[in-house]
Formats: structure tokens, C-alpha cells, sequence
């Protein structure tokens, strides 16, 4: 296959009318004296569009895609309780299977080919994102409320370590739905396998100050007395933080899954970003679920971010 034409963001600035020469899954060389050496003839003309890396969505539920335009209007843990729970504990495994081929789809026309996510049925995730091709980083998830999920954990991440397209990890979903317990043993279970953890951190001013009244910190500090935050850790929302949280993650590493739209959706807040970059955080995009969002567009989220 050759790409004619196209223009292509590097390091150093735009290169215009550049040819991209592919073999298989292979990019055998970029230049514009570029010819199509693998004999198939195919040419796709790149005239005024841009080849970029894949993007990665750094936090999302895919299989909410089924979810889309359900219990608008309503704030995070109303939204839960009321109604996306009740709603999950109806879904099957091939529910999950088709609503994660749906979400990869509609990723692949916006340019990710990777994403990171935490939700039920996680084998059927995994079987259907290596079906469409994608990478993905899949957290087991991890509640109290569901036993049978924090017993599935290790195996799941046994089934899927070493894969080419998946990395198995380990997603407690939130302070307020994990005990100690939970949280420790998502802890050592990262530990033992390698892997990265994925949690929901500080979304609502509720919850933060929920947390505070019944535990005398915050949930940032909280999790960092644990021993919990790191650079391994992908911590998704981090809307409402002191001053001290800022410090806290900065000074750890800890991964910041920034979810503006969703963020604005379901009215959690606006994290302060310019403050956790200056702190040394990494600040990743995530779309959310297309539940929390209407869209899997990261080019929607920069817009929105900007």
C-alpha cells in the first residue's frame, strides 16, 4: 500500500506531500521518493489530510457505547445509583462484546488505536478490541459490592499477561466503593503481576467532601498513606483537589486521565490542569464512556480542553 501526498506532524514541525509506503502492518519508509513495493497496487491519496500516530484514550467504559444518550441532565452519583448501575446489572457478556466492537469502530474513525478501560466481562472486552485490532490496557474491575469480580481479578490478568495486543491490569473503581481490604489487594496484585492500577480519583466535590467529613483526609491523601500512588497509577478525573492533592500527585507521578467533557456533562467540575502540570504530573486525555461524553473523540476532548 502507499499513502500519496499526505502531510505529516513530526518533532520538528510539518512535512508536506510526503508518500508513507506499508507492507502488511509493517511502514516500510516515508519520503516522497516512496513507491509501493508490496505489489498489491493499492494507492490511497493523502491530499490534504494529516497522518498522525495512533491516538490513546486514556480512560474509558467502551461497552457504555450502548449506553449513549441515557440519563442525561444528572449529576455523577444520582446518575450511578439511579441509573447506570441498575442498568449494568442487567448487561450480559455478549451485551459487553458488541457495545466494545461498537465503541472500537467509532475510535478507529477518530484516529485511537489504543485505549485503557475498566468495566464487567473483561474477557469479552479483550476477545472483541484483538478482533478489531486495537491495543488496550484492561483493568479488572475491583468493588466491594461485587465479590465475584475482586475473585476473577487474578485469573483474568493470568489469562491475558504476555498478550501482543492486551495488557491486563488492575482497576479498583473508587475510594468510595473500595474498603482498604480492596485497595491492598489491587495493591499487591499490581505488584505481583507488574501491571499498572486504574481508579477514579476525586470526580465530584461530594464525594471529596463526603470523604473528608467520614475519614479526616482527602481521597488523594488517603490513597497516598496506603502507599498506593505512583507512576504505575492511571488516576481518571482528579476534578477536586487541595492544594496539597496537587503536590501529592505531582510528586508521585501519578498518570492523570484528564476527562473534560464528561467532566462538564455529568457538572463534576473542572480539574485544575495548569496546577498538576507544574506539579510534575503526566496529564493523559480520556473520552470517558460515550454515556458520560455522546462521543469516543479525543479531538473533541482537546477542543474542549483547550
Amino acid at each position: 500500500m502507499l499513502i500519496k501526498n499526505a502531510s505529516i506532524l513530526v518533532d520538528g514541525g510539518l512535512l508536506r506531500d510526503v508518500n508513507i509506503a506499508i507492507e502488511g502492518s509493517m511502514i516500510m519508509g516515508i519520503g516522497p521518493e516512496m513507491r509501493d513495493e508490496s505489489g498489491d497496487d493499492e494507492v490511497i491519496d493523502g491530499s490534504g489530510k494529516l497522518a498522525i500516530p495512533g491516538l490513546v484514550n486514556a480512560h474509558t467504559h467502551l461497552a457504555m457505547t450502548l449506553f449513549r444518550g441515557y440519563a442525561d441532565d444528572m449529576e455523577l452519583l444520582p446518575w450511578l445509583e439511579e441509573k447506570i448501575w441498575p442498568l449494568e446489572a442487567k448487561l450480559t457478556a455478549e451485551d459487553v462484546h458488541w457495545g466494545t466492537k461498537l465503541g472500537c469502530l467509532e475510535m478507529i474513525r477518530a484516529g485511537i488505536t489504543c485505549y485503557n478501560d475498566m468495566y464487567y466481562f473483561m474477557d469479552k472486552t479483550a476477545r472483541a478490541t484483538k478482533e478489531m485490532g486495537l491495543r488496550a490496557f484492561l483493568s479488572a474491575p475491583l468493588f466491594d459490592m461485587r465479590p465475584d469480580l475482586i475473585e476473577d481479578a487474578e485469573p483474568f490478568i493470568k489469562r491475558w499477561k504476555g498478550d501482543d495486543l492486551i495488557v491486563p491490569a488492575v482497576g479498583p473503581h473508587a475510594v468510595y466503593t473500595c474498603s482498604e481490604e480492596t485497595l491492598y489487594k489491587s495493591m499487591d496484585l499490581a505488584e505481583e503481576h507488574a501491571t499498572m492500577l486504574h481508579i477514579h480519583l476525586s470526580e465530584t466535590r461530594s464525594e471529596v467532601e463526603s470523604f473528608e467529613k467520614n475519614c479526616g483526609n482527602s481521597p488523594v491523601e488517603y490513597l497516598d498513606s496506603l502507599g498506593f500512588l505512583s507512576d504505575h497509577v492511571v488516576a481518571a478525573h482528579c476534578t477536586w483537589l487541595s492544594q496539597r492533592d496537587v503536590s501529592i500527585i505531582g510528586t508521585r507521578g501519578v498518570n492523570v486521565a484528564h476527562c473534560s467533557i464528561s467532566n462538564h456533562k455529568l457538572a463534576s467540575g473542572v480539574a485544575p490542569l495548569d496546577q498538576l502540570v507544574r506539579a510534575g504530573a503526566n496529564i493523559c486525555l480520556g473520552t470517558d464512556g460515550a454515556s458520560s461524553n455522546n462521543s469516543l473523540n479525543l479531538f473533541q476532548e482537546m477542543k474542549t480542553t483547550a
